[in-house]
């Protein structure tokens, strides 16, 4: 069976960058196609020399197995290629028999075919293109979720910072905290995404004190550093 590997969202965050021989831009262009690799196993078309035992042991074993009219071909290293290909990238050649599917037994009996077989797939399972297919394979899908992690981030702050906008709007203009369901409200008819939390008057409150206090910090602490002088006027 195929064994993957299990992430955790921190592994994701704590993972350490590794040297690879692919480039990071080269590994983007590679789309979020090859996160689903292509599943058309036909048991019809498998190799003559192969009954359904041993056909569903390699398909299990080696599950980037296809086949087609009787041939073996790598469906990572097609994938892989054909996405390479569209993108003009040139860093990964892989063998054009396992691409096209055109991996053939040899021998004149089926045990020799059989055995013939199990060689081609062990050295192409080993070849450093077949494994540099995988390794980009994988980075695609880690990457693919990381950018996802990050958009979503990036929605998230920038709904906040109009929550907070509206807040500070409230305040400002020294308007009650109830407005701010109305107010948002209001935005979200005008097609403004607002996010889904910090819209109650209990949220207007507490934005607003932690507004006025990071003003109060900011202003203090320009005052101390800049050594200004303050000035009382008394009017009696």
């Amino acid at each position: 069976m195929d064994k993957r590997q299990k992430f955790s969202i921190s592994d994701f965050f704590n993972k350490k960058k590794k040297n690879d021989q692919v480039n990071n831009e080269d590994t983007i262009a590679v789309n979020n196609s090859l996160c689903q690799l292509i599943e058309f196993t036909r048991y019809d078309d498998t190799p003559e020399c192969w009954d359904s035992k041993e056909t569903k042991y390699f398909c299990e074993e080696y599950p980037w197995l296809y086949f087609k009219n009787k041939k073996l071909g790598c469906n990572i290293c097609q994938k892989v290629n054909l996405n390479l290909n569209k993108n003009q990238v040139s860093y990964v050649h892989t063998s054009s028999n396992w691409i096209q599917c055109d991996i053939v037994p040899s021998g004149n009996s089926i045990s020799k075919q059989q055995a013939s077989l199990r060689k081609k797939i062990s050295k192409h399972k080993c070849n450093q293109s077949h494994i540099s297919a995988e390794n980009i394979i994988h980075r695609s899908k880690l990457e693919t979720i990381d950018l996802q992690i990050i958009k979503n981030n990036k929605l998230q702050y920038e709904s906040t910072e109009k929550i907070f906008r509206t807040a500070y709007f409230i305040a400002k203009n020294q308007r009650p905290f109830l407005d701010m369901p109305k107010l948002i409200g209001l935005q979200v008819l005008n097609g403004v995404n607002m996010g889904r939390v910090l819209q109650t008057n209990k949220s207007c409150a507490n934005i607003v004190e932690h507004i006025s206090n990071e003003m109060r910090f900011k202003i203090c602490k320009d005052i101390i550093e800049n050594n200004w002088k303050l000035c009382i006027v008394v009017d009696e």
